[in-house]
């Protein structure tokens, strides 16, 4: 890499590093816990976003780093990476239910392919066709997730995360010994305990029919139980393996209820072209009238930070000389310390899972008929 780099490039430097160990760190604990095939899928999408981001930023500041790295297996992660943006990754939100419906359609064919008995109609009808992982009574992950977080070229077998997850070992592991990291303290909250979880086999259209839109709205259902197992998953299961008021920490927080603010967004226009219920109208009318939420939707700036690492030419003349990362941050939130920062971010993701939850009538027993046999 050159000798000199400015301000802007050496924060930008220091983030992606001291993530990039915190991502090896992470992925390596979770990976020799038994549970780990649980607690994987949920924090794709997010690792994909880290990959394309850090290696973008890191060839913007110094193109030879391409030489590497296997540029083609990263790029192969890029589709991926826009599953963190969860409806905004179409310019169309149609596009992107669509997707989810098309998701439905191919998983209930998934869990079927096997029944061509003389009874096929019978167990068709009534066969599961959704995997539920719950953690301490709330949805961390679907089958439907997982298979939206891995991008539309997945497949559902376990050479092929396998593979995907050796693009991403491969790339962490390349930058922390390239680039001659220090570590850094890694002190996991998380606490395995086989009694957290529950497996669930279930109806999707059992889980979907649940929410409190009418009949013509029910395509939105699918999404809304995206967002939910994102930041549900952000809450019990990311906020446990990271420290407390760390970058990355608070970067995953922050994308993550951007994005389902922005998407949540894009849902409500949709709805209220139409004729809203009541229950419609007051679902998004508790969301969007949060003053967390007013703020977190104009945070472009800070997100567009959070997201690239690197500051824009616009962001870099609000800054003093020599600003550190925090000061960025600071400046950018209008006044905001990590702390508080992570404050908002954590009272935010509770409102909205508690208010998605309460839309569809969740609570620790639902579908507790059929939980599956938890062999951990």
């Amino acid at each position: 890499m050159k000798d000199e780099f400015t301000v802007n490039e050496l924060q930008a430097l220091k983030a992606c590093f001291t993530d990039a160990i915190y991502f090896r760190n992470m992925l390596v604990y979770i990976s020799e816990l038994k549970e780990c095939g649980l607690l994987i899928n949920g924090f794709m999408s997010e690792v994909s976003m880290f990959v394309i981001e850090s290696y973008d930023c890191l060839v913007k500041i110094a193109p030879q780093v391409k030489l590497l790295f296997d540029t083609v297996s990263i790029e192969a992660l890029r589709k991926s990476r826009h599953r963190a943006k969860i409806l905004e990754y179409t310019k169309d939100i149609n596009s992107g239910l669509n997707y989810l419906s098309l998701i439905d359609i191919k998983q209930t064919k998934f869990f079927q392919i096997h029944n061509t008995s003389l009874f096929c109609k019978l167990k068709q009808f009534i066969q599961p066709d959704m995997g539920i992982t719950k953690y301490r009574g709330h949805f961390i992950t679907t089958t439907h997730s997982t298979v939206f977080d891995m991008g539309p070229d997945a497949k559902i077998e376990s050479e092929y995360f396998f593979s995907i997850g050796e693009v991403i070992r491969i790339y962490l592991q390349t930058i922390i010994e390239n680039f001659e990291i220090d570590e850094v303290s890694f002190n996991s909250d998380y606490v395995f305990s086989k009694n957290d979880y529950q497996i669930l086999d279930i109806k999707s259209k059992s889980l979907f029919k649940r929410s409190n839109f009418q009949e013509s709205n029910k395509r939105f259902a699918p999404a809304l139980i995206l967002i939910l197992v994102r930041l549900n998953y952000t809450k019990m299961i990311t906020s446990q393996f990271l420290s407390k008021n760390s970058h990355i920490l608070i970067r995953l927080k922050f994308i993550n209820i951007y994005h389902a603010c922005q998407s949540l967004t894009k849902i409500q226009s949709l709805v209220m072209k139409g004729a809203p219920t009541e229950n419609e109208i007051m679902f998004f009318k508790t969301i969007f009238s949060n003053k967390n939420v007013k703020w977190l939707l104009t945070q472009t700036s800070l997100r567009n930070l959070f997201v690239h690492y690197l500051l824009d030419k616009k962001q870099l003349k609000r800054m003093p000389d020599n600003y550190t990362r925090e000061e960025a941050i600071y400046i950018l939130s209008g006044g905001l310390s990590f702390e508080d920062l992570e404050k908002i971010l954590d009272i935010t993701i509770e409102n909205i899972t508690i208010q998605i939850e309460s839309f569809y009538k969740l609570n620790n027993n639902t579908f507790w008929i059929n939980k599956i046999n938890n062999e951990l």
